[in-house]
């Protein structure tokens, strides 16, 4: 196993430990409260840290590979991120069920992990078939 296919192993480990933590969060806490708040803003530090260590980390070993493989994770998360996208807007225009603040931080939320969950679970996948 490559060092990068652990490292999607570790991600899908933590992402799959924050579901675990946000749905007994969600079951014991009734009612309006700011953990998808906490979390988006988590999501964009960690997106802000991950880049900030690419670009300083200098000339990385990636082959070709690789970089196919994270583009295909990455079309796949942009495909899950843009329907999601549709989702809000349709239901912001049509519907107008969007008004509560609460209620659309937790759909960015929902899509934001959808989108990184179906980026890992692509990637994981590509690297399996490529052996």
């Amino acid at each position: 196993m490559s060092f990068k296919e652990k490292l999607l192993y570790a991600q899908l480990a933590g992402l799959l430990a924050m579901l675990v933590f946000y749905a007994h969060f969600l079951a014991q806490t009734p009612g309006p409260h700011y953990l998808h708040a906490f979390f988006i803003g988590a999501f964009l530090l960690l997106l802000g840290f991950r880049f900030l260590i690419r670009r300083n980390a200098g000339a990385t070993v990636t082959d070709e590979r690789d970089e196919r493989i994270e583009g295909l994770g990455a079309r796949c998360a942009n495909i899950v991120f843009n329907i999601g996208i549709c989702v809000i807007l349709v239901l912001f225009w049509d519907h107008g069920s969007l008004k509560n603040p609460y209620a659309f931080a937790g759909w960015v939320f929902h899509i934001l992990l959808f989108a990184n969950l179906a980026r890992i679970i692509r990637q994981l996948v590509a690297y399996r078939r490529s052996l």
